[in-house]
């Protein structure tokens, strides 16, 4: 008993599904890897959250195809016990990318923020370009966001000193606590996304 017990954690462990993760928010992942995403809850007076956020944010990103999956999240309504499921992600086409967060079910898209073209993040290299940005640009940005409550998105081109260079794409979430989309939109403070 004990060992058929020890063998089923065992297999939960070493599961490519995030223990725990049910099949609403699988389905909402499409085609990408479960084994790729963490799983998560958050519970507070209004609403119950359960959701799968991509692991490699913690990280700098770079995307190979058209579509990242960022996070899908079911958030129920404590009052009126309706769920629903949002999926937030980023989306290229050629050079433009864009941060859409959508509703599963209805299809709805809730989000959608284009990058604006890239701004010029400074010469030396890839470190002092990303100081820039956290200094000169993510603050008037981080307003922006708890302004409006919404997710702000720029493009920083970063240049090291033998001129090679690369599109990096932040994504600044709003941090007031009125805000209703900032359980939708994944911590991305030390997350980097890069274009190539």
């Amino acid at each position: 008993m004990l060992r058929n017990a020890l063998l089923a954690l065992a297999l939960i462990c070493t599961s490519a599904v995030p223990a725990f993760a049910d099949d609403e928010l699988l389905r909402a992942l499409g085609d990408a890897k479960p084994a790729d995403y963490a799983f998560a809850t958050s519970d507070d007076e209004e609403q119950a959250t359960a959701s799968l956020t991509y692991r490699g944010l913690r990280e700098r990103v770079t995307m190979s195809g058209t579509k990242l999956i960022l996070k899908v999240a079911r958030v129920t309504d404590k009052k009126s016990g309706v769920a629903r499921i949002y999926r937030t992600e980023i989306l290229r086409v050629k050079d433009a990318v864009t941060l859409r967060i959508s509703d599963v079910d209805t299809g709805e898209v809730i989000l959608d923020r284009l990058a604006p073209p890239p701004v010029h993040g400074g010469g030396g290299d890839f470190d002092e370009c990303f100081r820039n940005f956290e200094c000169n640009l993510r603050g008037p940005l981080q307003c922006e966001a708890d302004r409006t409550c919404e997710p702000q998105v720029v493009a920083v081109t970063c240049c090291d000193d033998q001129g090679n260079c690369i599109s990096v794409h932040f994504i600044v979430r709003p941090q007031a606590v009125r805000c209703a989309l900032r359980d939708l939109v994944p911590n991305l403070d030390n997350g980097v996304l890069v274009q190539n």
